[in-house]
């Protein structure tokens, strides 16, 4: 599978490390630093599934670009996304440290009223997350400021105007939950006894579930591999190092 990368200078090159994984390129375009996450590599059913997603994340993600500005100006979402091919999507790179990086006490309680407020409006545009729980999907920047990252999974009711309000309340309370957990672990003095029930109950919910989604889907991590030592991404398959 030829991987096309016209204009991209490629600065690093990340390669999947199993069938729902997806490659991703760091690099520069147009003289602005972009990262490009393609599914090219995969076999065809996970390629052909998770392209869909690719797709349909970019157009949710040019969706919410008026609303990605927080008041100071800065982004909490990724901007200037766009489809890549058929399997890609394309957006500016955020410079950061993902929240599991972070340990209690490096961030100032601002960062989670920051937070909470992305969620908030980003429940506003009827659009749910879903897994925020997970460390890699926040990003951390200039100590203070959160980008949400990873939007493949997410749901979008913004065609609903009436019932996605609804369902979005519904389903937004898992995204509550999740920023409680990060608030009970890095700011534990702040949390309230009312948020600290609503976080047991989510958990028993949970527990609840009938589908073993993580040990249907692991992710493991991915290798940062320089340039120079990875087969041209345009050239086919990467290879193997020994």
């Amino acid at each position: 599978m030829d991987l096309n990368i016209e204009g991209i200078s490629v600065e690093q090159f990340r390669r999947p490390q199993h069938n729902f994984e997806t490659a991703v390129i760091f690099g520069t375009l147009e003289g602005k630093p972009v990262v490009l996450k393609t599914f090219a590599y995969c076999p065809p059913f996970y390629r052909w599934l998770l392209g869909w997603l690719s797709r349909r994340e970019a157009k949710i993600l040019m969706a919410l670009e008026s609303i990605a500005y927080a008041s100071d100006g800065r982004p909490w979402l990724p901007t200037g996304t766009r489809q890549w091919g058929h399997w890609g999507v394309i957006m500016f790179r955020m410079e950061g440290r993902p929240l599991q990086e972070v340990r209690r006490g490096e961030l100032s309680s601002h960062f989670i009223r920051r937070l909470e407020d992305a969620v908030e409006r980003l429940h506003g545009a009827r659009v749910v997350h879903l897994d925020l729980k997970n460390s890699k999907n926040i990003l951390v920047r200039d100590g203070e400021h959160p980008v949400l990252l990873d939007f493949a999974g997410c749901l979008s009711f913004r065609k609903w105007p009436l019932i996605g309000r609804a369902l979005t309340r519904l389903f937004g309370r898992v995204d509550q939950a999740a920023i409680l957990k990060w608030k009970q672990d890095l700011f534990p003095e702040t949390i309230t006894p009312e948020e600290k029930r609503f976080l047991r109950r989510m958990t028993r919910m949970r527990r609840l579930w009938p589908f073993p989604v993580r040990k249907l889907y692991r992710r493991r991590k991915g290798r940062e591999i320089p340039l120079e030592r990875e087969q041209n991404p345009a050239a086919g398959a990467p290879t193997r190092n020994s």
